[in-house]
């Protein structure tokens, strides 16, 4: 059995571990860029994710939006 890892890693000042840093990164990008999906494509190329890639469905701008909510009320609550 692998152990999971749960390294915290600095972004913005905030904390975050392992996927929710790359949330945060990316939604950084489009607040900062407001890139199209192309764009946000060839900067986030498919070689640079993971299993789990995020920057390959039309989706994704409704998925980050829904994912920004989150944080944001995860952040209000504490």
């Amino acid at each position: 059995m692998v152990a999971k890892d749960n390294s915290k890693y600095l972004f913005n000042s905030e904390r975050y571990g392992k996927g929710r840093l790359v949330l945060a990164v990316v939604s950084a990008y489009i607040n900062k860029h407001q890139p199209t999906i192309k764009e946000l494509r060839e900067t986030f190329s498919r070689d640079l994710q993971g299993s789990i890639p995020i920057c390959n469905r039309e989706k994704l701008t409704s998925g980050i939006a829904s994912n920004i909510s989150t944080i944001t009320k995860i952040k209000e609550l504490k």
